[in-house]
């Protein structure tokens, strides 16, 4: 092996990750800095924005709602399942040659 390429090799990949460091350590400084002089205000179009919901979902022990969801989603998605078919992908013997099918032969 040769020496010389070797330590220039390593070189330039020791220039390459600290370029890439130093250049993400400026971007986070700056990012930083921005957010010092531009604090979040909140929404800038239309005022104040919509309060959040103050709801608390408590299940109960005898709340089978969930298992009606679970399976509704469950056959739902069974459902369109079978209307999904391969038949158009399957070669087929004949005449023509597709080139998407099967290799020349030659």
């Amino acid at each position: 092996m040769n020496s010389d390429v070797y330590l220039f090799s390593v070189v330039v990949a020791l220039i390459g990750m600290t370029t890439v460091f130093v250049g993400l350590t400026l971007l986070s400084l700056m990012m930083r800095l921005l957010r010092r002089v531009f604090p979040d205000e909140g929404p800038a179009v239309g005022g104040p924005g919509p309060s959040p919901l103050k709801i608390s979902i408590r299940p109960t022990p005898h709340d089978t709602r969930w298992v009606v969801a679970a399976v509704a989603v469950f056959l739902s998605e069974e459902a369109r399942r079978s209307d999904r078919t391969a038949a158009g992908w399957r070669p087929s013997a004949g005449e023509t040659y597709d080139p998407w099918v099967a290799l020349p032969r030659v």
